[in-house]
């Protein structure tokens, strides 16, 4: 299969076998083998919700994108739909060492004119996780400096009220209330009771920190 609608990555990984595919670090990814399905980043115009069901699924982001997960055996099908324009493989993460502030460059707007704080700003971090106990991420009353926390290697679970984002079907979305009161509860274990995200790696929390610490820990 080779479209001008797919990026040339993933035409080569639908043309390659899934031995080539386990050999490379880049061929795999967001191909759920066991269900032959892929979760694609398409770029469309007018309306893709039609095709939302039981075999597609459709997560439309903002700006004409969306994540769509399909079959493999209807990828070909779907490229030639109108709508859509351009399809392309998630992209694998990987961690960097850096120097923390300083390889940011914040100390100098920082330390002198124009003395900027980031204050009023709202970061996102996309990363391993954050550690949401930290100081860091804290205000003075003890209270969350975090507006929301999307952790999306845990399972939903409705009666438990752990849901994914509006809009969305993977993972579990807690709000600053949420981790308020977890933050509340006695011991690491009360916290994970009510709010059970980690950061397994700490690369997360320490990019956090940089961006948007507090300097408390």
């Amino acid at each position: 299969m080779n479209s001008q609608k797919l990026e040339n990555l993933l035409n080569l990984a639908l043309d390659s076998t899934m031995e080539e595919r386990e050999k490379s670090l880049d061929l795999d990814v967001g191909y759920e083998a066991a269900e032959e399905r892929w979760e694609l980043i398409v770029k469309y115009n007018g309306d893709l919700s039609r095709l939302n069901g039981p075999v597609i699924t459709v997560e439309e982001l903002i700006a004409g994108y969306a994540i769509v997960t399909l079959p493999q055996e209807l990828i070909a099908s779907f490229v030639e739909l109108e709508e859509v324009e351009y399809v392309e493989m998630p992209k694998r993460l990987y961690f960097s060492l850096q120097r923390g502030k300083e390889v940011s460059c914040i100390p100098p707007v920082t330390a002198r004119e124009p003395y900027l704080s980031g204050s009023g700003i709202l970061v996102a971090v996309i990363d391993s996780g954050i550690d949401y106990v930290s100081m860091d991420f804290r205000n003075k009353d003890g209270s969350s400096r975090i507006s929301y926390l999307w952790d999306q290697s845990l399972m939903p679970d409705e009666e438990r009220g752990m849901l994914p984002p509006e809009g969305y079907g993977i993972g579990v979305e807690f709000s600053r209330g949420q981790i308020d009161e977890a933050l509340k509860a006695e011991g690491a274990e009360g916290n994970f009771r009510l709010v059970p995200s980690m950061d397994v790696t700490g690369h997360g929390t320490a990019v956090a920190e940089i961006a948007a610490g507090n300097g408390n820990s």
